[in-house]
This record gives C-alpha cells, structure tokens and sequence, in this order.
C-alpha cells in the first residue's frame, strides 16, 4: 500500500478507509483461548507498509507483534504509527496525517483513551525505535486525541 500512495494509485482518504476496514474485519475474529468477548486478535502493527494491495483486495503482512487483546489497543497502535510520521515532517507527513482522519472518520468509538496511552508505551518500548522517533511520539498522541473519534 505504502508503494501505491508513492505511485499515485491510491489516495490518503482510500488507504484511511482500507486500513479501517482491515482493523474492523481483524478485531471480528475472537481471542485465541480467551472466553472474554471483549478479547480479539491484534496485528498491533497496522500501517500501509504491512497492507499489500492484490487483485483479491487487501492482505495483511507481517504478523510478528500479534496478540490478543482489546480492540482500541490496536486502534491505537495504528493511529500512533499514522501520527508519529505526520508530525516528523517528512515526505509523507501530509498524506499519513489524511490517511488518519480517514483511518478514524466513521470509527469514533475505536480509538480509547486506555488504548492511546497504551500504544504509546508501547510504541516508545520498540527496540527499533530511533531516539528522535521517540520524541515524536508525544506530538503523535497529541494529534490523535486532537482529531475528532
């Protein structure tokens, strides 16, 4: 997905609303031993870099930091992920920060509060995470809990 937004074949508001629809799909599937209907699987790693666009519609890829859990954690997982690269200012910053409204728009009861922090411990605990993506992750809660969900 990340190839086609560079290409021109697909916009912010369409990806917003794939990934959407990939998080409602995903979170319809129940935990893995968990007898909690509030339990449901997570990718915890949802962005337009882990969504390949094929003939047969959107796959999901890299499935390394699933987990079960509750539905706003990966919301918010997501969202901080949209967030963080609209705030650093680069190349993408513009269309992540529209692929997000779109990624929300629709879905107000998604993203918890509970969630939001979560992602972000999480998010700032992530080994790959360079010093200045860390520092991005304030302004990338900030954003998402300015946005109307």
């Amino acid at each position: 997905m990340l190839e086609a937004f560079g290409a021109g074949e697909i916009g912010a508001r369409e990806g917003g609303g794939v990934l959407a629809g990939l998080l409602r799909a995903l979170h319809a599937v129940p935990g893995r031993g968990s007898g909690d209907a509030g339990v449901r699987v997570l990718h915890l790693d949802l962005h337009p870099d882990n969504v390949m666009l094929t003939p047969d519609g959107p796959k999901v890829i890299d499935w390394s930091n699933a987990e079960d859990g509750p539905p706003g954690l990966d919301w918010g997982m997501s969202a901080v992920i949209l967030a963080q690269v609209a705030v650093g200012g680069e190349a993408y910053a513009e269309p992540a920060r529209e692929t997000l409204v779109a990624m929300l728009d629709g879905n107000t009861d998604r993203v918890t509060q509970e969630g939001l922090a979560q992602a972000r411990v999480r998010r700032a605990a992530n080994p790959t995470m360079s010093a200045h993506e860390v520092q991005l992750l304030g302004d990338a809660e900030e954003l998402v809990r300015a946005l109307p969900h």
